[in-house]
C-alpha cells in the first residue's frame, strides 16, 4: 500500500474477516461446556486480548526497529511478522480445532460418553440442529438481548478507550516510549489475573450481575481518580489504571457469558452473540471520533503545563 485510501481499504477488509472470530468462539465454547462452566472459558478468550495488550505494544516497538531492513519500512515488517504468525496459527487451528466432541481427537471414549450425557441434558439449551429463521427473530425480540448489547456497548467504550489511550496517559507522566510500553504491561497482567479469579467465582456461585456491579464501581473509582488527581501525582494516577482495567474485562466477559446462558437454542444464541459484538464494537466510533487522540493529548499537555506552573 502506498496511500491512505489503500490503508483504509485493507483495514476494512481486516475488520470484515476478523469480526466473526470472538462471537463464533464464544458460541463454540457454549456447545462444549455447561452454562456454569462458561464464565471462566470466556475469560480465557478475553485474557488473551489483555495479554496481547500487555505485550503487543512492546513487540510492535521492537519490530519497528527493523526499519530499513530489506528495504522495507518498520511498520511493514510489523504487518509481515504479525500477519505471518496469524496465518500459521490459522492453518494449525483448521486441523486441530474439532467441529464437535465426537470428532475431537484429544477426547477418549470415556470422555465422549460423558459429553453425550451432557448433550442429552442440554437438548433444550442447544435447540434444533437445523437452521430456522424464527430462532433469529426470537433473538431480536428478546429484551435480554438488547440489555446485554447496551451493556456491551458501554463497556467497550471503556475497553477501547483503555487500549487506545493507556500508553498516551502513561507517557503524559513524562516517561520515554520504551518505559511507557513497559509500564502498560503490569496493568494488563493485573486485569487478566483478577478477571480469571472473578470469572471462576462467578461460575462457582452461579452469579453474573452480582460480580459485575462491584467491578463497575471499582472502575468508576479509577476514572474518578484520573479526573480529580493532579498530574504531578504520578503514583496515584498510575495506580488508578489498575482500578480501571480489571473491571472493564469483568464487565465485558461476564456480560457475554450472561447472554450465552440466557438464550436457547443454538441459533438464537448465535444471533444474540453476534448482535452483542456488533453493537459493542460500534463503541469504537465513539472512542475514536472526532480526533480523540489530539484532544486527549492536548488535555494532558494542558494539565502538565498548569502543574509545572504551580510548582
Amino acid at each position: 500500500m502506498h496511500n491512505a485510501n489503500q490503508l483504509y481499504a485493507s483495514r476494512l477488509l481486516l475488520g470484515l474477516f476478523e469480526s466473526g472470530m470472538f462471537p463464533c468462539l464464544a458460541v463454540y465454547l457454549s456447545t462444549f461446556y455447561k452454562r456454569e462452566e462458561q464464565g471462566l472459558r470466556i475469560a480465557y478468550l478475553l485474557v488473551s486480548a489483555a495479554l496481547s495488550g500487555a505485550f503487543g505494544g512492546l513487540f510492535a516497538f521492537a519490530l519497528l526497529k527493523m526499519d530499513g531492513v530489506g528495504g522495507l519500512a518498520g511498520w511493514r515488517w510489523l504487518f509481515i511478522v504479525e500477519g505471518l504468525a496469524t496465518v500459521v496459527i490459522s492453518i494449525a487451528i483448521f486441523f486441530l480445532l474439532p467441529d464437535n466432541f465426537e470428532t475431537a481427537r484429544f477426547l477418549n471414549e470415556e470422555d465422549k460418553k460423558i459429553m453425550r450425557i451432557r448433550a442429552e441434558f442440554a437438548v433444550r439449551y442447544n435447540g434444533a440442529e437445523e437452521f430456522e429463521w424464527k430462532e433469529v427473530r426470537k433473538a431480536f425480540q428478546d429484551p435480554k438481548t438488547w440489555i446485554s448489547c447496551w451493556s456491551q456497548f458501554m463497556g467497550d467504550i471503556c475497553s477501547f478507550g483503555l487500549s487506545t489511550f493507556l500508553p498516551l496517559i502513561i507517557k503524559g507522566f513524562g516517561y520515554t516510549t520504551v518505559r511507557t510500553q513497559l509500564l502498560t504491561i503490569p496493568v494488563f497482567l493485573v486485569a487478566a489475573f483478577f478477571f480469571v479469579i472473578v470469572s471462576w467465582c462467578s461460575d462457582h456461585f452461579g452469579k453474573r450481575v452480582f460480580f459485575m456491579l462491584p467491578a463497575v464501581l471499582v472502575t468508576m473509582i479509577g476514572y474518578a481518580l484520573q479526573l480529580g488527581i493532579p498530574i504531578s501525582n504520578k503514583a496515584v494516577l498510575y495506580f488508578s489504571t489498575f482500578l480501571i482495567a480489571p473491571g472493564i474485562y469483568i464487565i465485558l466477559g461476564l456480560n457475554c457469558t450472561w447472554l450465552l446462558n440466557c438464550h436457547a437454542g443454538y441459533y438464537k444464541r448465535a444471533t444474540a452473540v453476534g448482535m452483542n459484538q456488533t453493537i459493542g464494537n460500534a463503541a469504537g466510533i465513539v472512542v475514536r471520533a472526532p480526533s480523540p487522540l489530539s484532544s486527549t493529548e492536548a488535555n494532558y499537555t494542558t494539565r502538565l503545563v498548569k502543574s509545572s506552573r504551580k510548582q
